[in-house]
């Protein structure tokens, strides 16, 4: 089923759905039942849940699947598009410091889509030839970005570039924030927290309690743990990276994937690096 291209909703709540309802080595406990959809459904419904329920007079935990769930959003941090780079005015917008919006990108492919479909219901004249191919060109050119995008958000990176699959892209994306999602999560007391402020609430008061506890003095282990470098080790550790050394990592880096400088993904970097700072790498 899944090599079909199923995909599984996950899960909310208690990790299995079945027990024989015996107890202790003779207990036995599965997860039978699951929500399953097709790309198409996932697609449409991005933030479904699916809930497992508990288990009243029945040896299965009842399922419920929502298919719009509360989603408060937050602020998100500004993060570079890797398909902004194909537009020749990125340079400028780095240089004077702006944030310009490039567009709706499904907005100018309907556009330019519709427009294709108006010139052939026309006769074929020449001119109509002319301005297909240019309507043509163009929708090539936000395809291209369409791509770009979603390759960049779904963290693929075993397709080349050129592979368009902008579908295979954005049920990958449609995936992993459903894997990264955090719907529900326990309390100290064991209880279930659901509301996306409680829960935010409980992570950040979990995180001031670990990196806010008092520090211990450790200079008596720093007399009994040996040294784990030494004094010349620490040195080449210590010196600036070569330029052959920041040449090698830069072009070893999955473009897509790493922000970069400044918050400029690797793709743009390598691409304008000679303009903005006159340096000079080549393969």
């Amino acid at each position: 089923m899944f090599e079909l291209g199923a995909v599984d909703l996950g899960y909310v709540g208690a990790r299995f759905t079945w027990c024989n309802k015996r107890w202790g080595r003779g207990s036995i406990k599965e997860r039978l039942d699951r929500g399953i959809a097709n790309v198409e459904w996932r697609t449409k419904f991005p933030r479904a849940t699916v809930l497992h329920l508990g288990a009243v007079n029945s040896d299965h935990c009842p399922l419920l699947i929502d298919t719009n769930p509360v989603d408060i959003r937050c602020p998100r941090p500004f993060h570079f598009e890797a398909m902004w780079a194909e537009d020749a005015r990125c340079y400028g917008i780095f240089v004077n410091g702006t944030k310009r919006f490039l567009g709706m990108l499904q907005a100018r492919i309907v556009e330019f889509s519709r427009n294709i479909e108006k010139i052939q219901l026309e006769d074929p004249t020449k001119g109509n030839v002319m301005e297909e191919a240019k309507l043509q060109a163009g929708m090539n050119s936000w395809l291209s970005r369409n791509e770009l995008t979603w390759r960049q958000k779904s963290r693929e990176t075993w397709l080349k570039d050129g592979d368009r699959n902008s579908k295979f892209f954005h049920i990958s994306t449609v995936v992993r924030r459903r894997r990264n999602s955090i719907d529900v999560i326990r309390g100290d007391d064991s209880e279930w927290i659901v509301k996306v402020l409680e829960i935010r609430e409980f992570v950040v008061g979990k995180f001031q309690e670990m990196f806010t506890a008092e520090e211990i003095a450790s200079n008596e282990l720093e007399d009994i743990i040996a040294p784990s470098i030494t004094v010349e080790e620490n040195s080449l550790l210590c010196q600036v990276p070569t330029p052959i050394e920041i040449k090698n990592v830069l072009f070893g880096m999955q473009s897509y994937e790493e922000p970069g400088i400044r918050m400029v993904c690797l793709r743009c970097f390598i691409r304008n690096i000679g303009r903005w700072w006159g340096i000079r790498l080549s393969r």
